[in-house]
């Protein structure tokens, strides 16, 4: 091995510790806020009977009226008492989303009317809680790494590099033909890469 392959591989050897070493003292360190909105337990109540807490009588209520003809006679207008029992008895059933929104979460709620009364009343309702967390986030300012390699003529490389930011790389090789065959292809080389990460 001649000099200036020594001299070659002393300064490989060189550059890889020393890349080493400031890989390992140099990471940047970064805070992100991230905010999540999640699902919270879903709530079920159902109501049956409410009492009001207010009844009041209209000054002026609405009657379902009928008109009741009889020839010779003018019309007559009177309350029709069996239309007022029929809608006294009619059960309305009422559903509805109140609100369905990603920040504050999902009320739903099903009625019952009937004889004039709330007779049940149900609900479900699913908050959204809102989570806020800081994430720290380490990104190597340069990533050192080594290759070893053999090639088929006989020759053997030694690579190292370092990666920046973990997206770019240099890195410096040398390679050398170790064959011992005579008629081989000596060389001794040293090269320079540059590469990206996509």
């Amino acid at each position: 091995m001649t000099t200036k392959t020594k001299v070659y591989i002393g300064i490989a050897v060189a550059v890889a510790i020393i890349i080493f070493f400031l890989g390992r003292a140099t990471i940047n360190t970064t805070e992100k806020i991230v905010t999540k909105y999640l699902p919270g337990k879903t709530v079920y109540d159902t109501i049956k009977y409410p009492v009001p807490y207010a009844v009041i009588t209209p000054s002026k209520p609405e009657y379902l009226y009928d008109t009741i003809i009889v020839p010779g006679k003018p019309n007559v207008i009177k309350i029709d008492t069996a239309a007022i029992l029929k809608d006294w008895t009619l059960e309305r059933n009422y559903s509805q989303t109140s609100f369905n929104n990603d920040t504050i979460g999902t009320y739903k709620w099903n009625a019952k009317i009937q004889y004039n009364k709330l007779v049940n009343y149900n609900y479900t309702y699913t908050p959204i809680q809102k989570q806020i967390t800081k994430e720290i986030i380490k990104t190597k300012l340069f990533s050192p790494y080594v290759n070893i390699g053999y090639w088929l003529d006989g020759g053997i490389s030694a690579e190292t590099g370092v990666f920046i930011m973990e997206k770019v790389s240099i890195s410096a090789e040398y390679k050398i033909n170790a064959n011992t065959n005579p008629n081989a292809n000596k060389y001794n080389q040293l090269g320079l890469k540059l590469g990206f990460q996509f």
